[in-house]
């Protein structure tokens, strides 16, 4: 096929495709109503009142677009609508599904830019170090605390919501933006989120934890069959962040080595393990079993008493998973710990449908010594899909 042929080829394709009786939708035009709302925004965020954070509450939001023209009878539902559009396309930024965010609309989307290099960003441990007595003074902490901060995130990648409240401080101070500190990280130290940990948790960049060291008094009965509220955690709240793991002794040390027994499986990705999956995936499993040891390329999840070892291998044409459970003792004890398996492996397929192409298949290994054939798992092979 020459070049000639390769443009009549295209010619072709072109003619059918603009034919309306067989492509109906080929032609779409969007309502007048969207372009008017798109300027009224873009003049509301080009306004000398708009704030350079560009966040504002969504029935504000409402109220300011009610006062242009040919606006003033706009409903909710159709501005949402319309917000979604501005969402796909970059205009806005709308985290409707985010619970703590479904009221803000961020009309200048390059300010989250801004929020995740607080926390995501290189030389975070220096940042840490830097803390200036003021901040410190600020968040009712003291040189030692900054200290013991520095040391736990270096050894587990942890900070507690003060230091992360006196390290954001910190960095918005350096960039000239302390009037938003109270908005992205809450009203109060102790109480509330703020929008940073929604975003972060949202993007799988960071796991709350809560360290609790005594049953809770205040805690209400259980009664079977009828809702059971949960009281709020007594103890304070932590944030992993699985990108700067790096110790795996502690990993090594619970599980106690592999055994010739193990229940052994591995979940194999093609073309390879995607940057950043483990981390995420590190964060979902950690979620669910709240019992657990995490390193940089290793994880120990235990349920019912049960451990279980996730590992990491990411070598080209050799990308894998590798699960391994202690083989139990008791014929009961099997179906459980299948179970167990059989989860985390249903978490590593969801998280991989993320990656369009990535291809997932499991096997089992031969647990004969030497031998290398390996049983696949044919309900489980596919790309991105159980």
């Amino acid at each position: 096929m020459d070049h000639c042929d390769i443009k009549k080829l295209e010619a072709t394709i072109l003619k059918h495709v603009k034919n309306e009786e067989l492509f109906p939708e080929v032609v779409r035009v969007l309502p007048p109503i969207y372009r008017q709302v798109e300027a009224a925004i873009v003049d509301i965020a080009q306004s000398e009142e708009m704030a350079d954070h560009g966040m504002m509450d969504l029935q504000y939001l409402v109220s300011k677009l009610s006062q242009h023209k040919h606006l003033a009878s706009l409903g909710r539902e159709l501005l949402q609508d319309i917000l979604r559009y501005l969402h796909r396309i970059g205009l806005v930024v709308w985290y409707e599904e985010i619970k703590h965010l479904e009221s803000t609309v961020f009309l200048q989307p390059t300010f989250l830019i801004t929020m995740f290099k607080l926390l995501v960003r290189h030389h975070l441990v220096q940042q840490l170090e830097s803390i200036s007595v003021e901040t410190l003074i600020g968040e009712h902490a003291t040189i030692r605390d900054r200290a013991n901060w520095v040391w736990t995130f270096k050894s587990k990648a942890m900070l507690c919501h003060q230091a992360v409240r006196a390290l954001v401080k910190h960095q918005l101070c350096l960039e000239g933006m302390w009037d938003v500190f109270e908005e992205i990280m809450g009203h109060r130290p102790h109480q509330g989120r703020g929008k940073l940990f929604s975003l972060l948790e949202h993007f799988e960049l960071c796991l709350e934890v809560k360290h609790t060291e005594a049953l809770n008094p205040q805690a209400r009965e259980f009664v079977p069959g009828k809702l059971w509220e949960t009281t709020r955690s007594q103890g304070e709240s932590w944030y992993l962040f699985p990108t700067y793991l790096n110790q795996t002794e502690e990993v090594s040390e619970v599980w106690g080595g592999d055994h010739p027994e193990d229940l052994h499986i591995r979940a194999y990705f093609s073309p390879e393990i995607p940057e950043g999956f483990f981390q995420r995936f590190l964060v979902k499993a950690c979620s669910f079993y709240s019992t657990h040891w995490v390193a940089k390329v290793t994880c120990l999840l235990v349920c019912n008493g049960r451990p279980l070892l996730i590992k990491e291998n990411n070598q080209r044409a050799y990308s894998y998973l590798e699960l391994r459970c202690r083989k139990p003792s008791e014929r009961t004890g099997f179906q459980f710990v299948w179970d167990f398996l059989v989860a985390v492996v249903l978490i590593i397929q969801k998280l991989s449908e993320e990656w369009p192409g990535l291809h997932v298949c499991v096997k089992s290994p031969c647990r004969t010594s030497g031998c290398p054939a390996e049983l696949l798992w044919p309900d489980m092979d596919g790309t991105g899909a159980a």
